[in-house]
């Protein structure tokens, strides 16, 4: 009986010291925002966000959130998106990502039109697993004001 309370209490001791290096959920996250001008007085802002897992565990149903604050004339306008499209090949992939293996890495996309008059957006990533753990990034982008070109 003793053997027995021996080996379950070094499993539970294994299990708690390694647990967060071990058995440990790690995300990195990459924002990148392209500028394009489209319509005179309006940008489109591509955004890809990267998701990398880290961790030794896979994440499970990853949901990306991101909060765009734009900086003008006018103040702050703050904008809330959650919905994202995502990198999939046209044959053979349906639904929606379920998971992110250790190791792999998931792209997300979508897009917004800001106004020129705009300064700068910061961008707050988010991305949501269902075991309730959240990673986060931030990315500042230049809301450029193209300039035509001279003519000669």
């Amino acid at each position: 009986m003793s053997i027995i309370v021996i080996v379950v209490g070094s499993v539970f001791s294994y299990y708690r010291f390694f647990r967060g290096r071990t058995f440990y959920s790690r995300a990195e996250l990459k924002i990148v925002v392209t500028v394009i001008p489209t319509d005179p007085g309006t940008n489109m802002h591509a955004v890809v966000l990267e998701v990398k897992n880290i961790g030794t565990l896979s994440i499970w149903n990853p949901v990306p959130v991101m909060r765009a604050q734009l900086y003008g004339p006018n103040g702050v306008e703050n904008r809330v998106y959650d919905s994202w499209a995502e990198a999939r090949s046209p044959k053979g992939e349906h639904g929606t990502l379920a998971v992110i293996d250790s190791g792999e890495t998931a792209s997300f996309w979508t897009e917004l039109d800001v106004s020129d008059a705009v300064w700068a957006v910061f961008y707050t990533a988010f991305i949501h697993s269902d075991r309730g753990e959240i990673w986060k990034q931030v990315s500042v982008v230049k809301n450029n004001k193209v300039e035509e070109p001279a003519k000669k």
